[in-house]
């Protein structure tokens, strides 16, 4: 995880006390964000110099076991029910 916000210019136009506390939760995510972790991420997915990247803005490590499966289900029934995926 990159964490950027005391050197990106898009924090440029926010106070320092904001910038500062946008770190420290930042610090605080990325610490908790082990391999093999589930995680939900709340961000963009763009490219940067021609390679995918995600700019997240949230991050909550999951507690429950079962997230990831709940997750693919729910995807299942949203490519059937609402982007007319047949399986």
């Amino acid at each position: 995880m990159w964490l950027n916000q005391l050197t990106s210019s898009y924090f440029s136009r926010f106070d320092s006390s904001t910038i500062l506390l946008h770190s420290r939760i930042a610090r605080r995510q990325a610490r908790d964000i082990r391999i093999g972790a589930v995680a939900r991420v709340r961000g963009r997915v763009g490219l940067y110099r021609g390679v995918m990247q995600i700019t997240a803005t949230n991050v909550v490590i999951e507690r429950d076991p079962n997230a990831e499966i709940l997750h693919w289900l729910e995807c299942v029934r949203l490519g059937r029910s609402c982007y007319r995926i047949q399986s």
